[in-house]
């Protein structure tokens, strides 16, 4: 079931869980559905999921350099720049109600109910 995507550094295995077990994923996970269906409405094909929290982090870490690639995209189509704003992680609480929230201006994480709306930033299976 999708108990088992708690997984902190692996978004793709998270999604892929999430994935397999939802009857309706719009509905039900609507972030994962964005984020799967990423590369057929906004960017080049490939295989999009959505990251898993250390994977955030790991993009707040290095967030000067990313950012600055991602503004020299020049696709109209694409928002390439990061927000500073709270984005969804895949990685769910250890109780599994909440999911975990990156906030890009502070760089830290909380657990954050569902139903929140937060932005996503969709990662890119590159291998």
């Amino acid at each position: 079931g999708n108990s088992e995507a708690l997984s902190a550094s692996e978004g793709w295995r998270n999604t892929n869980i999430i994935e397999e077990s939802a009857t309706n994923l719009p509905v039900e996970y609507p972030a994962f559905d964005y984020c799967i269906n990423y590369g057929s409405t906004h960017a080049a094909g490939g295989t999009w999921y959505l990251p898993a929290i250390n994977e955030l982090e790991l993009l707040y870490e290095n967030f000067d350099a990313i950012q600055v690639g991602l503004n020299a995209i020049t696709d109209s189509g694409l928002k390439a720049s990061i927000q500073n704003e709270r984005y969804w992680s895949s990685t769910k609480d250890a109780g599994g109600a909440n999911a975990m929230a990156w906030n890009v201006s502070t760089g830290s994480i909380a657990a954050v109910t569902k139903t929140t709306e937060l932005l996503v930033r969709p990662f890119r299976k590159v291998r």
